[in-house]
């Protein structure tokens, strides 16, 4: 469908006008990195502290999402 064109919208745009900094608990779609436990806001350890995640194509960065938002969806 044209409105789920990728690529509409730059990391730039989407972290400044809609907030979008934090997107998933299981990975980082600006990295491509796969994150741990460890990296959630909710956690001391998060974010700057610890070194880059294991680094994922971008059709697995695409499945945990889409894996991650239909289990958040139930």
């Amino acid at each position: 469908a044209e409105d789920m064109r990728c690529g509409d919208l730059t990391e730039a745009q989407l972290k400044s006008h809609y907030r979008l900094d934090y997107i998933s608990d299981r990975v980082d779609p600006y990295m491509l990195t796969r994150r741990s436990s460890m990296d959630r806001p909710q956690s001391m350890f998060c974010c700057n502290r610890r070194g880059a995640g294991e680094k994922i194509s971008r059709q697995q960065c695409a499945m945990m999402l889409f894996d991650e938002f239909r289990s958040l969806s139930r």
